[in-house]
């Protein structure tokens, strides 16, 4: 290999591991909901809640996902795989 081919291609490693490094860092100091003072938006049955998840994940994160329940009800019993 020629020296700037080896340079191009420290650059990328380099490159692609500070990319990580500040997106790791992101991730781990994101803010937190106060959520004693927010509002809530949804109430949920626990078994209603689970079987949305299990029948459709993707339309599931996007009508739950981030949202503050007021409660979720369940029956005691076992959950079911």
């Amino acid at each position: 290999m020629s020296k700037k081919l080896r340079k191009i291609i420290a650059f990328i490693i380099l490159l692609f591991v500070f990319v990580a490094f500040f997106l790791a860092y992101k991730f781990a100091n994101k803010s937190h909901v106060d959520i004693s003072k927010t509002s809530t938006e949804i109430t949920i049955n626990a078994s209603v809640l689970f079987d949305e998840f299990l029948n459709d994940e993707i339309s599931a994160n996007n009508k739950y996902l981030d949202k503050i329940p007021e409660r979720i009800r369940q029956k005691y019993g076992h959950i079911r795989f």
